[in-house]
């Protein structure tokens, strides 16, 4: 097991776990995320580990676009809901408009699309002028919600850390 930490503060964590498998082209990862203590992901379902990489290295990238969005409020809560409900809930929009919505606020989704182990959650990071707003939720328990208030760039540090350590080594 390996603990990635944020050297910043000790408020965000990431889990990496090699599932048993023989074959390192072939190596799985049992990866969970730890907000200020709060257990994000299900540490049951292992995951292929090049493709995470890349997902984490993905997320990271997407930091100028966050970036150029701004929200009327820091409340991580209302943050959590604007953002769930532009990306998520069928208002009637036309297609048009629901591509334009999903190319400027995807960016702020936070975790892995796709892996098994966040199917349950969702994630957004928000960045203000001082600090980046990490926001999540359980899917099929809404009240089970977590956030913390992050340096700038820290998460997308963290995840790039994680990325390198799961990449076959050249």
């Amino acid at each position: 097991m390996r603990l990635y930490s944020s050297p910043h503060n000790r408020k965000l964590n990431i889990e990496l776990r090699l599932a048993p498998q023989a074959q390192p082209e072939n190596l799985y990862v049992r990866t969970r995320f730890f907000l200020d203590g709060h257990l994000i992901g299900d540490r049951d379902h292992a995951e292929p580990a090049i493709p995470l990489a890349a997902s984490f290295r993905r997320i990271a990238e997407n930091r100028t676009q966050r970036g150029a969005n701004k929200f009327a409020t820091s409340d991580p809560v209302q943050l959590y809901d604007e953002l769930y409900t532009l990306l998520f809930v069928d208002d009637g929009a036309p297609d048009q408009i629901i591509g334009a919505r999903w190319a400027r606020y995807s960016p702020h989704l936070a975790l892995p699309r796709g892996m098994e182990a966040f199917d349950d959650w969702i994630a957004f990071l928000v960045e203000t002028e001082s600090e980046e707003i990490l926001v999540a939720r359980r899917l099929s328990d809404p009240s089970d919600f977590a956030w913390s208030n992050l340096d700038l760039g820290e998460y997308e540090s963290l995840l790039v850390e994680a990325a390198e350590a799961l990449e076959p080594s050249n």
